[in-house]
């Protein structure tokens, strides 16, 4: 998994899967989902990222700062 920012064209890019993209679908304004043969989503785009996040606005912490898991309650396991 990767994630990259470009701030010259405001864009994100989650790489869900390092595997060719063969079919891309903006399923709302500014948002683009990429897919692999099979289907699978294997990579997300937001465009406009400032505008999409409300950046400039008050904003809530997030749960990921404080080492709290992925926000539901839930901790990663341990590692041995």
């Amino acid at each position: 998994m990767k994630l990259e920012f470009d701030p010259e064209t405001d864009t994100v890019y989650l790489e869900l899967i390092d595997i060719e993209v063969e079919a891309s679908k903006e399923v709302q304004p500014g948002v683009i989902l990429d897919y692999d043969l099979e289907g699978r989503v294997v990579g997300i785009e937001l465009l406009h990222t400032r505008q999409q996040t409300n950046e400039g606005k008050q904003s809530v912490p997030s749960p990921l700062a404080k080492g709290r898991g992925l926000g539901r309650g839930v901790n990663p396991p341990s590692q041995k």
